[in-house]
């Protein structure tokens, strides 16, 4: 990856940038912020949002939205091995592209 020219490292390194942002947003858009909230407390409101719906009079089909929500959480959870990838991946480019800038910058030193 050193022989890349920087300035595609760069691009290839912002264009995981917005993908790995974008991931993030759409995990909490679909089930909230996880990480925020907490494992624990989220399932705790599921089981009383479960509790809740399945005594509504207005119909016991709303229950089906409960393990829904719960499987957004799984997958919101499985991304964040998904985010570290990434976050591996950009500690990388970020690596290269300072050590083929350094490489590429006019040497100051007297020879």
């Amino acid at each position: 990856m050193s022989a890349c020219h920087p300035k595609a490292v760069k691009f290839v390194h912002r264009q995981f940038q917005y993908h790995r942002a974008s991931l993030e947003k759409r995990g909490a858009t679909l089930s909230g912020s996880i990480d925020k909230i907490g494992l624990f407390p989220a399932l705790a409101a599921l089981g009383v949002l479960w509790a809740a719906l399945s005594n509504a009079p207005y119909g016991p089909w709303l229950v089906m939205l409960v393990p829904i929500i719960f499987v957004f959480h799984l997958l919101n959870l499985y991304s964040f091995g998904i985010q570290l990838k990434l976050d591996r991946m950009l500690a990388v480019l970020e690596y290269v592209a300072a050590g083929s800038a350094a490489a590429k910058a006019p040497s100051t030193t007297p020879s």
